[in-house]
């Protein structure tokens, strides 16, 4: 599956509507999922996904290979 910007996305988890610690928890579960050289998108509302995200990238080894924010929403490209 791709993302309206054409980026290969092998796994895709909806946080939109949930609050801290869940955007966090999901995203590290789906992170020990991610094979190397894929990419997991996560979709979520709270703000303060994004600084946490960006820390559990960091801690996890991975790449934040894009982050940005739409309607509300804050999206995070992840690459193992």
């Amino acid at each position: 599956m791709s993302d309206e910007e054409g980026i290969k996305v092998d796994i895709e988890v909806d946080c939109v509507g949930l609050v801290c610690p869940q955007p966090m928890l999901r995203t590290m579960s789906a992170l020990k999922n991610l094979k190397k050289g894929q990419v997991l998108l996560i979709k979520a509302s709270d703000s303060s996904a994004k600084g946490n995200i960006r820390d559990l990238c960091e801690r996890m080894g991975c790449e934040l290979a894009k982050m940005e924010q739409r309607e509300g929403n804050y999206y995070f490209w992840i690459k193992r």
